[in-house]
């Protein structure tokens, strides 16, 4: 029993320490994303996609991937399946939220890039 106890309890310091860790990370990865780095916006996005250290949030995924992939990121399909996946509602606030974020990171619009 005493081995037992010390795997459970081992096991729940690594949840706590990977939860710290993502945590760290988000902390690092959100100003650089909204400084314009792609590779940031695109983990901001995943972080969301998956909650990790954040709660799910299609529609901020949506968003940071979007603008990610806008800005450079390698290209993938995580945008087209959240998009298929959600409400009509939530992506019209999905959409709305891409122009806000390419404004707060001020990214042009794909078409008005030159």
């Amino acid at each position: 029993m005493r081995i037992d106890s010390l795997f459970k309890q081992a096991c729940q310091q690594l949840r706590i320490s990977l939860v710290l860790l993502l945590v760290a990370a988000l902390r690092e990865w959100q100003p650089l994303a909204e400084a314009g780095n792609a590779e940031a916006q695109f983990n901001l996005g995943l972080f969301y996609a998956l909650g990790r250290g954040v709660a799910p949030n299609d529609v901020q995924a949506f968003a940071w991937l979007t603008v990610a992939l806008e800005n450079g990121a390698k290209p993938t399909e995580l945008p087209g399946l959240l998009e298929k996946n959600m409400s009509a509602s939530s992506l019209a606030q999905a959409r709305s939220l891409v122009e806000e974020v390419r404004q707060q990171c001020r990214i042009p619009e794909p078409g008005a890039r030159r």
